[in-house]
């Protein structure tokens, strides 16, 4: 018992320094971020932070990996069905609002990573499982939903990478805009997936979604309406904006946001 106590006293001590370090690390950067900085912040002896990470680049990978570890926990903790393969969607779409701060501070040292000359393979591995993560958790909901006949044939891998690349900017765009609604962003980023997916009687010319392993997509997301245009689709006609208040891909048309 007393093993079992001084090992959770470890892990909580290990979790503890991450969550410090990943809030630091997105406030200053890795560089302008030192272990003595880290320490002052925790209440420790900057040694004792050597006791559980080997140097600075280890506690920066620690951070990544304790970030991630903690959406994945939330998500799993949400009373999920599995024959419910669009609000396991939703769920994980909604974990980026819950965890909003963290997820902001996670991608936040990601570019500040990802900008280094000098790169570590830990840390790389580290942040390649975060969003190979949440391409599993999108691909086998999608394919749940495909292959249930819920939803429309798609493939799964493209529509998860641009779930994932809108989500990215998201939250790129909740840290830097000074206005923001990050829940009308999600809520809308669920519309147009729900769209896409044909819950709602549209049909979608696929061929014209090109999305490139650099998240670039040409032309457009657009929807083809059945019958005259009603105002509830994106139009054929036009082509799609950044929303200004969204960070996703809409029509031109107000009506599609929402």
């Amino acid at each position: 018992m007393e093993k079992k106590s001084r090992t959770s006293k470890h892990e909580a001590r290990h979790e503890e320094l991450a969550s410090i370090a990943l809030d630091l690390f997105a406030e200053r950067g890795f560089f302008d971020t030192s272990i003595k900085t880290i320490a002052k912040k925790a209440g420790i002896n900057p040694a004792l932070i050597y006791y559980y990470y080997k140097d600075k680049a280890d506690l920066f990978r620690a951070a990544i990996v304790q970030a991630v570890s903690v959406a994945h926990r939330q998500y799993l903790g949400l009373p999920l069905k599995s024959d419910d393969p669009l609000g396991r969607i939703h769920a994980w779409l909604e974990i980026n609002v819950v965890l909003a701060q963290r997820m902001r501070s996670l991608v936040k040292i990601m570019l500040d990573y990802s900008s280094a000359a000098v790169r570590n393979r830990e840390i790389d591995t580290a942040i390649r499982e975060f969003y190979e993560l949440e391409r599993m958790i999108l691909v086998e909901s999608i394919r749940r939903g495909v292959s249930d006949g819920i939803f429309r044939p798609t493939d799964a891998d493209q529509l998860a990478s641009l779930i994932s690349i809108h989500l990215d900017g998201v939250t790129v765009a909740s840290s830097i805009r000074e206005v923001f609604d990050m829940d009308l962003a999600i809520a809308n980023l669920k519309a147009l997936v729900s769209r896409y997916l044909g819950l709602d009687g549209s049909v979608w010319d696929e061929t014209r979604v090109t999305l490139t392993l650099s998240g670039n997509f040409s032309p457009s997301l657009e929807r083809i309406p059945q019958g005259e245009a009603d105002g509830t689709g994106l139009r054929h006609d036009r082509h799609p904006a950044i929303a200004e208040h969204t960070g996703i891909l809409v029509g031109r048309d107000p009506q599609v946001v929402g």
